[in-house]
């Protein structure tokens, strides 16, 4: 039996029963607050924020601020805002406020190649130079693969194999990635 309620937890129990289940208490569901700022630090109202622990998108407010049910046995959350072709991307632990800045992002796409020109890789990795975020991408069978990311230094890797640095910037760039076998 699964009982959900907007505001609390899932409450859940395996059959079978002999007896009716009796009461059943439910506990506050937990919950993720934040604001989302533009690069000046001005608030942004209706921007979508996801997080990787919620079933629902939340948007901001006409202060920037969200809120968010999550799930309270995750103790670390990915937070992701929208706003046109603006986003921002953040981790953070629980009891933590996500402080999101929205940016513009460049459009990546590119190709994954092992040593002898065939698609080498199911997964590419791109972390930034602060190494603050991480973002894995789904390769395609033909090595392609696309990614939306803030301008910067950002250090590519296919499967945990070499490092290759990209310098991403602009509304769009193509990327050719060489690294050792797939």
């Amino acid at each position: 039996v699964w009982v959900r309620a907007a505001g609390f937890e899932q409450w859940w129990r395996e059959g079978p029963w002999e007896d009716e289940l009796g009461e059943v208490r439910l506990s506050r569901a937990a919950r993720q607050v934040g604001t989302v700022r533009d690069q000046a630090g001005r608030p942004v109202e209706a921007v979508e924020v996801q997080c990787s622990c919620a079933d629902a998108p939340a948007f901001s407010d006409a202060a920037g601020r969200f809120q968010l049910e999550v799930n309270s046995l995750e103790r670390t959350r990915h937070l992701r805002a929208r706003k046109g072709a603006l986003e921002a991307e953040r981790t953070v632990d629980e009891g933590e406020a996500a402080d999101l800045v929205l940016q513009s992002v460049t459009r990546v796409r590119g190709t994954c190649l092992d040593v002898a020109g065939q698609p080498g890789s199911r997964v590419v990795y791109a972390t930034d130079k602060a190494r603050r975020l991480m973002r894995a991408e789904q390769v395609g069978p033909d090595g392609r693969f696309e990614a939306s990311l803030p301008e910067g230094l950002w250090v590519f890797s296919l499967c945990g194999r070499g490092l290759v640095p990209v310098l991403v910037r602009g509304s769009a760039m193509e990327v050719k990635l060489e690294v050792g076998g797939g």
